[in-house]
């Protein structure tokens, strides 16, 4: 088994309508990652996809938003150590084809807390 750090980020509609209508030029761009241990790429990027859809789901329960509305890109970093997340690779859950992780402890929240235990500002 080889692991892998799944990435996937999506657009937050509401946060890209109030862009929108201010007037402001930005990208409302969301991400976060976890690790999948897999037989090889293509099973952790398809298990990270169920992975994807069930946390959206998670913390967007009460918006009842479509996952085609979210606009969802995903990726497998090829070398994590020298990623954009190198910084916090220990705050992504590990899990395994068929383990779903504890979607609450891969909020914003939960990052900004592992942030300040871990020095991070």
């Amino acid at each position: 088994m080889e692991k892998y750090l799944f990435g996937f980020s999506w657009d937050d509609p509401e946060e890209a309508e109030a862009y929108k209508r201010l007037g402001v030029d930005f990208e409302a761009g969301c991400s976060t990652g976890i690790f999948v241990e897999a037989l090889d790429k293509d099973a952790a990027i398809s298990w990270g996809i169920k992975v994807a859809e069930g946390y959206l789901n998670y913390i967007y329960k009460d918006k009842h938003y479509s996952l085609t509305e979210l606009d969802i890109y995903h990726w497998i970093e090829d070398d994590p150590t020298t990623s954009d997340w190198k910084h916090c690779l220990d705050f992504f859950q590990r899990t395994k084809v068929g383990e779903l992780p504890d979607f609450s402890l891969m909020t914003v929240e939960a990052y900004c807390e592992w942030c300040k235990r871990n020095g991070i500002s």
